[in-house]
């Protein structure tokens, strides 16, 4: 089997970063892709708009396990609009844990928000791909709520492996001082997995990657 190709691109305040400016092209006609469409209600969204991610967490799942509490992160390595993918994945069955978002502008200086998937709304996500084929999680709203406070396991064991100060004592009454409340939960508001969501996926898709090498998988998208 492949190995899964990791993308970092800068390094941001939790050591992840954001997607790659232009689409990697298919290391070969067995290349998968899984891809994503999702949205963050947040505070005055009927007023504003939905929160648009530019960054994925996955999670590739041990063959044979039910846990989706797992150490092998993959983030995603390309977004446009809602849709965000992971281009040249390793066959298998992958969840959604996290979104990052932010000011647009990825650099060590740039805020940068994430958020937490809860264990159901991880489940949800849950997709399998195989190679040579596009696999399509789903178009999600998903419900965010500031601060881990009432966060569930699997959004504490996320955060654990992805904020480097998550068991400093001093880290939220710093960030009580400072305004700068980076974590937030995320439970399913909404999700789509119809023939409509399909098509309006494959469509956008089709634009999102076009002359990339994908649009061979794009039609076939299982």
């Amino acid at each position: 089997m492949r190995k899964t190709v990791f993308i970092c691109i800068c390094v941001v305040f939790f050591g992840l970063s954001g997607c790659a400016a232009l689409p990697q092209k298919p290391i070969d006609d067995q290349s998968a892709a899984i891809g994503i469409s999702l949205q963050i209600d947040r505070l005055l969204s009927s007023m504003v708009g939905y929160l648009k991610p530019d960054t994925v967490l996955f999670v590739k799942l041990d063959e044979g396990s039910d846990s989706y509490l797992q150490r092998n992160i993959i983030q995603s390595n390309y977004s446009k609009d809602k849709n965000i993918y992971l281009l040249n994945a390793a066959p298998g069955r992958y969840v959604a844990v996290a979104a990052i978002y932010g000011s647009g502008n990825h650099s060590v200086k740039s805020k940068e928000y994430i958020t937490y998937f809860s264990h159901d709304l991880i489940k949800n996500t849950e997709t399998a791909v195989s190679a040579g084929t596009m696999a399509f999680m789903g178009d999600y709203i998903i419900d965010m709520s500031i601060g881990l406070s009432n966060a569930d396991e699997a959004q504490l064991f996320y955060n654990k492996l992805t904020d480097p100060f998550s068991s400093s004592t001093l880290m939220p009454a710093l960030r009580m001082m400072t305004g700068n409340f980076p974590f937030s939960r995320g439970a399913l508001l909404e999700a789509n997995m119809d023939n409509k969501a399909k098509e309006e996926f494959i469509n956008s898709t089709k634009i999102n990657l076009k002359e990339s090498g994908w649009e061979a998988m794009i039609k076939e998208d299982k």
